[in-house]
């Protein structure tokens, strides 16, 4: 067994394309370089039931109006009263024809860009303009709604099954265990996330580059308490918000 350690690491190496010696010890799984690209992607959303109930509204309200003028003007005679039963009739179809549209709201519009590997890309905008939607919908996390586009790794289509579970996403909101210590939250997440088989030195190690990564080797015998800070305990925004970093 001593022999054949050193005898993987070229392997594991040329796999991932850049490899290190003490990773490879201790048989931790070689991270390849990911490049991700979205092309031409949107997102819609089932439209409110207020909403929807509002546009049907005024859907009908303009079809009672266009039907209205069709009858003044077929006062004139027999063949403009045929011509406006003929257009009221061509308007309510038009309107039926367009509620699956109506039924559905855009918020992502054709939106193309990429991430290349060590790149670190800011995405900005103002409160509301679709920043975390976006970041949802390229990790596939969303279970509404329907998605048109395409999103690829390597080239490669993202795969529903296999993309959210081979890559780290931190969500807008940091959700942890008040009543885990920092260093057990990161001994969880590692013990889940590596493949089975991994040994404990190995997950030690990833537990504490991760720590100390994010600068919590202060914190790691301390509680990480609830959210909203009660009682004076637990950790802050900050401190939460660079564990939930780590345990990604």
């Amino acid at each position: 067994a001593a022999a054949a350690a050193p005898a993987a690491s070229p392997s594991q190496a040329n796999s991932a394309g850049e490899g290190k010696d003490d990773d490879d010890d201790d048989g931790l799984p070689a991270c390849p370089p990911v490049t991700l690209v979205w092309q031409d992607l949107s997102y819609f959303v089932p439209m409110p039931a207020a909403a929807a109930a509002a546009a049907a509204k005024k859907k009908k309200k303009l079809a009672r109006g266009k039907s209205s003028r069709s009858g003044k003007s077929g006062k004139s005679g027999g063949k403009s009263d045929k011509a406006g039963n003929k257009a009221a009739t061509a308007s309510s179809a038009a309107a039926s024809s367009a509620a699956p549209a109506d039924s559905e709201l855009q918020l992502l519009h054709s939106l193309t860009g990429f991430a290349r590997p060590g790149d670190l890309v800011a995405l900005m905008g103002g409160s509301g303009a679709g920043k975390s939607t976006l970041m949802d919908v390229l990790a596939q996390r969303k279970t509404v709604g329907r998605v048109t586009g395409s999103v690829s790794v390597n080239g490669f289509p993202a795969d529903a099954a296999t993309w959210p579970r081979v890559h780290g996403y931190c969500e807008q909101m940091d959700v942890h265990s008040p009543g885990q210590l920092v260093e057990e939250a990161l001994i969880t997440s590692a013990s889940l996330r590596l493949p089975r088989g991994t040994a404990r030195a190995a997950v030690r190690r990833s537990v504490d580059d991760a720590r100390k990564i994010v600068d919590q080797d202060p914190l790691r015998g301390a509680p990480l308490g609830d959210a909203t800070g009660a009682g004076g305990a637990g950790q802050t925004l900050e401190q939460r918000k660079r564990l939930t970093h780590a345990l990604e």
